[in-house]
């Protein structure tokens, strides 16, 4: 893509920074970009351990990075690469990039402070196809750099609407295939913020970890999680629970002021009626059910045998092994957590878009009682006996027991 025309430009000399216009009243707006930019600089390289961007080869008329302010940024802005690597004996594939913003956005310095991690992470790796680590990393920059502010308190609503998407899903995917218009991709910095808080993992940390000396995009995003995570599996069901709980007190700290509740795929409110995820479950998906039923319950389920699922109870905090059948008891919520296929790379799936395989789900509650609600069941002279020490009374006994203990399996 050719670059944009320039009219004019600003330099800083420290830097080599290079902010142009095309229209001459957007001269003054340079100003503004450059003095974002270096903050930009401070925060993101000088205190957030980011590379220094690469010199582009004179392309913009020095070897700086390019701000161009232009309306062909159609409302918005972008960053563009060389995608070429720009130094092959630095053990990365990594290339120099520019940035086109459109001069009438609103909250111009949290722009170049979004664009400008896209440079960064170019110079890092340019080979990972995934929107989620580019759109993750950027939104969170504008809060690393401009503290207090930041849009991911406005485009997490948008993760939270549709949690059966894969969490390397993004709006494009949404819309080619649902027609569902969603900042998804952004609004997935609530998951790289659940790996800084609860992993202690950076977004700079999952750029270095997903670094390829090649074109070829091995490692990818998830490997990277798996390897700063040690599983990134687990990682994925944590943050399930977190995601989950966001709206109510039992949000994690971090969370406590973020408007962005998860939607719900149903609510389970009878014994013995099948309930679907109105959308199937992608792999590194969940579908969120709140179960309103009194009394004690176990949990069944038919779903997809060619993935992996996990099942937690947000209330506890604690993975379900329904394959024990543990008993529940009264309201609460559960998520089922698609971790996908064993051994399954995700970047087969993020080569134009990344779209996931969905995976049928069928889930109901079965009605169960607990030991001492069986036993007040028991109709008076079940037992012919007279008293407990009698044989009658034993294996009265101890055949409910067995009948009980056969059922929970």
């Amino acid at each position: 893509m050719a670059r944009p025309k320039s009219t004019g430009f600003v330099e800083d000399a420290e830097t080599g920074l290079r902010c142009h216009w095309q229209r001459d009243k957007d001269e003054r707006l340079c100003t503004d970009v450059l003095e974002a930019a270096l903050i930009s600089w401070q925060a993101q390289i000088t205190h957030g351990g980011w590379p220094l961007p690469y010199d582009d080869g004179q392309r913009g008329g020095s070897g700086g990075v390019d701000f161009y302010l232009t309306t062909d940024a159609g409302g918005g802005a972008y960053t563009w690469s060389t995608y070429a690597d720009a130094d092959p004996e630095d053990g990365r594939f990594a290339s120099s990039s520019y940035v086109v913003i459109d001069p009438r956005v609103e909250e111009l310095h949290l722009y170049v402070a979004h664009e400008f991690n896209h440079v960064l992470q170019f110079a890092v790796d340019t080979t990972e196809p995934s929107y989620v680590p580019w759109e993750a990393a950027a939104t969170l920059a504008e809060e690393q750099s401009y503290p207090g502010e930041g849009s991911m308190g406005e485009t997490a609503p948008d993760f939270q609407r549709t949690p059966w998407e894969s969490v390397l899903g993004d709006g494009t995917h949404l819309w080619e295939a649902f027609e569902i218009w969603s900042y998804y991709e952004y609004g997935s910095a609530l998951w790289m913020s659940h790996l800084f808080h609860e992993w202690g993992v950076e977004p700079v940390d999952l750029w270095w970890a997903m670094v390829n000396e090649t074109a070829e995009n091995e490692p990818d995003v998830w490997d990277a999680v798996h390897f700063l995570t040690g599983d990134a599996d687990t990682a994925l069901v944590r943050f399930s629970i977190e995601r989950g709980r966001i709206g109510r007190s039992d949000a994690a700290d971090w969370l406590q002021d973020l408007d962005a509740p998860v939607r719900l795929q149903g609510r389970i409110d009878e014994l013995d009626k099948v309930y679907r995820p109105p959308q199937l479950v992608q792999d590194l998906g969940a579908a969120f059910f709140d179960i309103q039923l009194d009394g004690s319950y176990f949990l069944r389920h038919d779903a997809d045998p060619d993935t992996r699922w996990r099942v937690v109870d947000l209330d506890t905090g604690e993975e379900l092994n329904l394959e024990a059948n543990p008993v529940l008891q009264g309201p609460r919520r559960v998520a089922w957590v698609n971790v996908g296929p064993l051994d399954f790379d995700v970047d087969t799936h993020c080569q134009d878009y990344c779209a996931f395989p969905g995976r049928e789900l069928a889930i109901w509650a079965e009605p169960s009682l607990l030991p001492e609600e069986a036993l007040e069941k028991e109709e008076p002279g079940a037992c012919a006996c007279s008293s407990p020490s009698a044989p009658g009374f034993q294996w009265g006994f101890f055949g409910g027991l067995f009948l009980f203990l056969r059922r929970k399996r």
